[in-house]
Order: structure tokens, then C-alpha cells, then sequence
């Protein structure tokens, strides 16, 4: 379903995120929705007086949905509504979205997802369900 094309293009914003000294790979995540269908991405906004690495990679994320969709991929995302919508301590706002490769399903809540804060956030993805 991914060409090589989309593979280099994923491979070069990892080789962006290394030189940032992130230890997230996008191409774990990209992995993740093609073997299990659907995967989770978030990142923090606004962090003080730098860039949160997590945000790094959520705008990279974002880039490689865009080319995959350019692509002919069919990505489904919708946001997650976060419980705690106060900054966090260091400042700077949690934002995540589920993509998936299926459309999601009607639910009788408005089209966001309200969850509470994971146990352990793991930045860039989410442990397999």
C-alpha cells in the first residue's frame, strides 16, 4: 500500500527528528497503522521558550498524512478531546488525533473522543491495543 516513494519521504523527516535528538521514529508509527489499522499522535504546543520535541513530530506526522493522502491513501484522523484542557507545567497545550484506514464509526457524542490522561503518554504514538 506504501510505495518507496512515501518510504523515502518518511525516512528523510526521520533523519530531521535525529538531528533534533529525538529518540521517535515516524516510521514506527507509520508501521503501526498499516499492520493493526489505526494509530494515535499528539504532541504539546507552545512549550515555553522552546519547541517541544513532541510537537516536532506531530507537524512531521501531519506532513507525511498529507503526502500519503497526495499518494492515494485513504487516512481517516479525527481529534481526541483531552479531559485537562489547562497548559501543562512546562506550558504549552497537549493536541492529539487517532488516524485510521477505516472511517470511524457514528457515536451519539459529538465527533471528538473524550479521554483522560494515559497513564504513561508515550510521545509520538501509542503502546498496541
Amino acid at each position: 500500500m506504501s510505495g518507496p516513494r512515501l518510504l523515502s519521504y518518511i525516512a528523510t523527516r526521520d533523519r530531521r527528528l535525529e538531528k533534533s535528538h529525538s529518540a521517535m521514529r515516524l516510521l514506527n508509527d507509520f508501521e503501526r497503522l498499516m499492520k493493526f489499522g489505526h494509530v494515535t499522535v499528539g504532541g504539546r504546543a507552545s512549550c515555553g521558550s522552546g519547541t517541544d520535541p513532541s510537537w516536532t513530530y506531530y507537524t512531521m506526522w501531519h506532513e507525511i498524512v498529507r503526502k500519503a493522502r497526495g499518494l492515494g491513501m485513504k487516512i481517516y484522523e479525527r481529534p481526541i478531546k483531552q479531559t485537562n484542557a489547562w497548559a501543562t507545567k512546562c506550558g504549552g497545550f497537549w493536541h492529539e488525533e487517532e488516524y485510521s484506514l477505516k472511517p470511524f464509526e457514528a457515536t451519539t457524542e459529538d465527533s471528538s473522543v473524550v479521554r483522560g490522561v494515559k497513564d504513561s503518554l508515550t510521545v509520538g504514538g501509542e503502546a498496541e491495543r
